[in-house]
């Protein structure tokens, strides 16, 4: 195989050029946000994604922990034994007029 042909030359790589490339995309981003706050509504917008996100992000968190709490009362009452007239009841729930009825 002929060396020549199998090696290829210094000047056909390519490089990136990190200053040049970080210059483009400051001004991109420049001209976006002049863009984006030319309006009222853009600069709101701008200002309450993060914190919608934030809030939504919050909120399913919450959720899911409280189902988790609650699937996880529910087993432990179910290892306990389940309420004649309603499974998905607790003890604290389905006693609730013996327990009374006894204090």
């Amino acid at each position: 195989m002929d060396e020549s042909k199998s090696t290829a030359r210094f000047d056909e790589f390519t490089t990136i050029d990190w200053m040049a490339d970080t210059a483009r995309s400051r001004a991109w981003h420049k001209e976006e946000q002049q863009q984006t706050q030319r309006t009222w509504w853009g600069a709101a917008y701008a200002g309450i994604t993060p914190w919608a996100v934030v809030g939504v992000s919050g909120v399913v968190i919450g959720v899911i922990t409280a189902l988790i709490s609650i699937v996880t009362e529910w087993l432990s009452d179910m290892k306990l034994g389940v309420c004649a007239h309603g499974w998905w009841l607790n003890r604290k729930f389905c006693c609730w007029q013996h327990d009374s009825a006894e204090a």
